[in-house]
């Protein structure tokens, strides 16, 4: 055993040049490995971070069934009751109610399919980093506030695929929560930027009372987002 030893260490410094240049090999690729996954996994935490940040939050109240089939008639229909139990557990931060929908929106010259969602603005701010990250206009304002609620909020890529600016008007026409046809034109308010394109391209917020009377919702939400 020890004869061995001496021979395989012998052996090592037979050709010093050969035996650094094998340590070195090993270490680089050691170095780079360990580099990879730390990027990767980081890179994985910073988009879990943005999408709960911006979009999921950490935890959603949602009728029973909507998660697996969005139908629309899967309501909340007394957000209310929800509100005031999230209002007695200490851990809460903040909550905010929402109503979402497919819709078509279009301009004069283009149609695209996009998720509809109405949010309350200043609980949405709460919850959500998405006024944080509007590039072009203004965030959406609350109702009670005396200003208009037409006002819509889309991701980068679907204004650039709408050809719309800030300002310029878009018309939403979907299904309303009785079966009727909801539509509407709204006001292009804001463009935000969240770095997922996914997103950037398939959302338009607009504000909760405006979603619930175009939608017909009365006062039912589809998910508390806490």
């Amino acid at each position: 055993m020890f004869m061995d030893l001496k021979m395989a260490w012998r052996n090592i410094w037979r050709n010093p040049r050969r035996t650094i240049l094998t340590v070195l090999a090993i270490a680089f690729a050691c170095v780079l490995l360990v580099f990879m996954l730390s990027f990767q996994f980081g890179s994985y935490d910073t988009m879990i971070n943005a999408s709960v940040k911006i979009h999921t939050g950490h935890l959603q109240i949602q009728a029973e069934g909507y998660h697996d089939n969005k139908k629309m008639r899967l309501v909340i229909t007394n957000p209310k009751a929800v509100k005031k139990i999230l209002d007695g557990i200490p851990s809460v931060q903040a909550y905010t109610c929402r109503a979402r929908s497919f819709a078509l929106v279009s301009t004069d010259k283009r149609s695209y399919g996009a998720m509809v969602v109405g949010v309350e603005p200043e609980q949405e701010a709460r919850v959500s980093t998405l006024g944080e990250i509007v590039q072009e206009g203004d965030y959406l304002t609350n109702p009670e506030d005396g200003q208009n609620i037409s006002g819509a909020l889309m991701g980068r890529l679907l204004a650039r695929n709408l050809g719309v600016a800030v300002g310029d008007e878009i018309t939403i026409l979907g299904q309303g929560r009785d079966g009727s046809v909801a539509a509407t034109v709204l006001t292009v308010q804001g463009i935000y930027a969240s770095g997922m394109d996914e997103f950037d391209r398939s959302t338009v917020q607009i504000p909760l009372a405006a979603f619930q009377e175009v939608f017909f919702m009365e006062q039912a939400v589809h998910e508390v987002v806490v």
